[in-house]
């Protein structure tokens, strides 16, 4: 992905929102960080948030509400769903805005860790 469909991927996915886009910024440039090796490439967090339609005010949510505002915990419930740890159902549950649901985080590093030995946690 080239930097200029990468920031067009950006934009789209932030509607506008420029809290939304700081993440979105965030989750692109440490994506390959955490997971070096992952098949979609470098990207792969826009690619998920794309396919998951996790964008504007969304992002926002999924952000502060499910992953605590934390950098690995949004990495890694990206990349739960993209191994198949976390179904779309369950994804869109949380995702939910008057969703409460809870996520065991240690229990889902464990299942990623599981397949992704390489998983970097921090």
């Amino acid at each position: 992905m080239d930097s200029i469909s990468r920031n067009t991927l950006r934009r789209k996915l932030s509607n506008g929102n420029y809290e939304a886009f700081q993440i979105i910024y965030g989750l692109s440039s440490w994506g390959s960080t955490f997971d070096s090796m992952n098949q979609k490439g470098p990207y792969w967090p826009l690619l998920l948030l794309e396919e998951l339609d996790i964008k504007g005010q969304k992002v926002s949510f999924f952000w502060d509400s499910i992953c605590d505002s934390s950098l690995s915990k949004a990495l890694l419930f990206l990349r739960a769903f993209q191994l198949s740890i976390l179904s779309v159902e369950e994804v869109d549950s949380l995702i939910a805005i008057e969703s409460n649901s809870v996520l065991d985080w240690d229990i889902l590093l464990d299942k990623v860790k599981s397949q992704v030995p390489n998983w970097r946690t921090s």
